[in-house]
């Protein structure tokens, strides 16, 4: 009984090695093993060898594969200069020979049967196609010609591979991380001198994004907290009252903080507190000088300083919120600098101008010279 034992787990071992197919084989109804698509070769179990077909070239699944000329069709985007070869009649079994399509060309099925370089009939994802193929004209001793394609303008593109001829207007899309400024436009009409054009799509500012579309739209910043983009802000910082720097992808946390009450930021500079003289705005994103009489400065951020304006005297930085007129006027004929606070620093405009005479008569003392000098020079 022992022996019996033995002998039927050897038959089933046996069985079992049997039936594992190669990595590149698949088992058939019947149990044999097959080479799988795209492999051909004999006795595809373990002691068996599945081979890739060619470059180009493919075999279909669920047929013997038993030889290279099972490798009878091409792989999409190739067409078939010679056909696959039957190990018939004393020939040496051949795969078909695949030669890929010129750039941005392609076809939609793999070719089956022989043919030329017109089996690229379409325009690969991108590309804009200008001319049909032209299968070759033994008669006219015309050649064969792929259909023509042409790369799509940077940042522009398409949804599907042209499969008929057009123009550059076929570029009707605006790639990921490219927004859309103008919309495709064609056919041509040379009647109206209009020409076709493609989307007009411009890069995404740094730490942004959008979505492949053929629409107008703005890119998104990656920060939740980010100031949104407008043609007027192309650049994701901070929104107003936030601080700190945006976030560079979607998966990282937001790059901005809210100032505390009662300080401001713009731009994601540090939250610091108004001047004196001001107070701040409900967006916490800048400050308003309490005196915004004629003669005073609008507040201004890169300053923070409430001053008066060129010709002017005062210290508005002393205002409060029922402050008027803390600028006065220089006294005329006098002139003062922007953020003078006393009326000592209104000069008089004639020392200028004496000034400017003084120069003035310098100046043509020193030409009156040069010119004695050249012609004394001219008669020696």
């Amino acid at each position: 009984m022992k022996y019996i034992l033995i002998v039927f787990q050897l038959i089933v071992f046996i069985c079992y090695v049997q039936a594992q197919c190669d990595p590149n084989a698949s088992q058939a109804n019947g149990g044999a093993c097959q080479c799988n698509q795209g492999y051909y070769g004999q006795d595809a179990s373990s002691n068996g060898k599945c081979n890739q077909c060619p470059t180009g070239s493919t075999s279909q699944q669920g047929q013997a594969n038993s030889d290279a000329s099972y490798c009878n069709q091409c792989l999409v985007n190739y067409y078939m200069a010679t056909q696959a070869v039957q190990p018939t009649n004393g020939n040496t079994a051949a795969a078909a020979s695949c030669l890929p399509c010129p750039q941005g060309t392609g076809n939609q099925a793999g070719p089956t049967v022989q043919g030329d370089v017109s089996q690229c009939t379409i325009c690969l994802i991108n590309y804009y196609m200008t001319q049909a193929a032209v299968p070759a004209n033994k008669a006219n001793q015309t050649p064969a010609s792929a259909a023509t394609c042409t790369a799509c303008p940077t940042g522009s593109g398409n949804k599907s591979g042209p499969t008929i001829p057009g123009d550059i207007s076929q570029c009707d899309y605006c790639l990921d991380n490219y927004f859309m400024t103008q919309n495709a436009y064609g056919p041509s009409n040379l009647a109206n001198n209009q020409f076709a054009s493609a989307a007009q799509c411009s890069a995404c500012p740094a730490n942004s994004y959008i979505k492949s579309s053929n629409q107008i739209s703005f890119c998104k910043c990656y920060d939740i907290n980010a100031l949104p983009l407008t043609p007027s802000n192309i650049q994701c910082t901070c929104k107003r009252g936030w601080q700190g720097k945006v976030s560079g992808s979607s998966s990282a946390p937001s790059g901005c903080s809210q100032c505390p009450p009662g300080q401001f930021s713009m731009n994601g500079f540090p939250c610091k507190q108004c001047g004196p003289g001001s107070y701040i705005n409900d967006d916490q994103g800048s400050c308003t000088c309490y005196d915004t009489s004629n003669g005073t400065n609008p507040w201004n951020f890169s300053t923070n300083v409430c001053q008066c304006q060129f010709n002017f005297y005062g210290d508005p930085s002393k205002a409060t919120k029922i402050t008027s007129g803390s600028c006065s006027p220089c006294p005329d004929g006098t002139s003062s600098p922007n953020g003078s606070v006393a009326s000592s620093q209104c000069k008089s405009n004639s020392s200028d101008n004496s000034n400017s005479n003084q120069q003035g008569t310098q100046s043509s003392t020193i030409l009156y010279l040069s010119l004695s000098l050249f012609s004394l020079f001219i008669l020696l």
